[in-house]
C-alpha cells in the first residue's frame, strides 16, 4: 500500500480503495484523479473557429473575384441575362424576408394563440412602382367560440434602406 497525495489539500493519505473521505480536509475519494481542464482545449476551439471564420471569407471574396473574371467574358446578351437571374434571387430572398416579418406582424396585432402557414405556405409580388411587397398566405385563429377559423390575408409590407428593416404598410384579409 502506497501513498498519494489528496486531490484537495494534497497531503498524504493511503492509495487504497477503501479510504473513501481524506483524513485531513474530509474530501470525499481523495484517491480520484481530479478532471483538470487545460485552456489548451478552449484555444484549441478558439483557433478552429477563427480558421472556420477566415476561410468563409476568404471563399466568399474568391467566389467574388471569379465572378467578376467571368462577368468580364460574358457577351452583353449574357451579362442582361445574369444580371435579370440575380435581381430575380435578390427578389426572392427579400420576398422570404417580407414574408418573415408579416408573420411578425401577425404575432404582434393578435390577442389570441394563431396558427401560421409554413414558411413555404406562401407567394409574393413585388411592386417595382412603389417598392413594397405584396405577401399572400393565411392564418387561422381562434373566433369567440373557440372554433379555429383559416382566413387568407395580403401584407404589405416594404423595405427600409435607412433603418435596414422591414417597414409594415397594411394588413388585408381576403375572402
Amino acid at each position: 500500500m502506497a501513498l498519494i497525495n489528496c486531490r484537495e489539500c494534497q497531503k498524504e493519505i493511503s492509495d487504497s480503495l477503501s479510504v473513501t473521505k481524506c483524513p485531513h480536509c474530509g474530501v470525499h475519494t481523495p484517491n480520484e484523479v481530479k478532471y483538470n481542464r487545460t485552456k489548451t482545449g478552449g484555444k484549441l476551439l478558439a483557433a478552429l473557429f477563427i480558421l472556420s471564420i477566415l476561410s468563409i471569407v476568404f471563399l466568399g471574396e474568391y467566389e467574388e473575384i471569379e465572378q467578376q473574371e467571368n462577368l468580364s467574358n460574358m457577351t452583353p446578351a449574357q451579362r442582361a441575362e445574369y444580371s435579370r437571374v440575380q435581381a430575380k434571387k435578390d427578389r426572392d430572398t427579400k420576398g422570404q424576408q417580407a414574408y418573415v416579418a408579416c408573420r411578425s406582424y401577425i404575432r404582434q396585432g393578435m390577442t389570441t394563440d394563431v396558427k401560421l402557414a409554413g414558411i413555404s405556405d406562401y407567394r409574393y409580388e413585388y411592386s417595382l412602382d412603389n417598392d413594397q411587397y405584396y405577401v399572400y398566405s393565411w392564418v387561422e385563429g381562434q373566433n369567440v367560440y373557440g372554433v379555429w377559423l383559416k382566413q387568407q390575408y395580403k401584407c404589405t409590407t416594404k423595405w427600409d434602406a435607412a433603418v435596414q428593416d422591414w417597414k409594415f404598410v397594411d394588413m388585408k384579409l381576403l375572402k
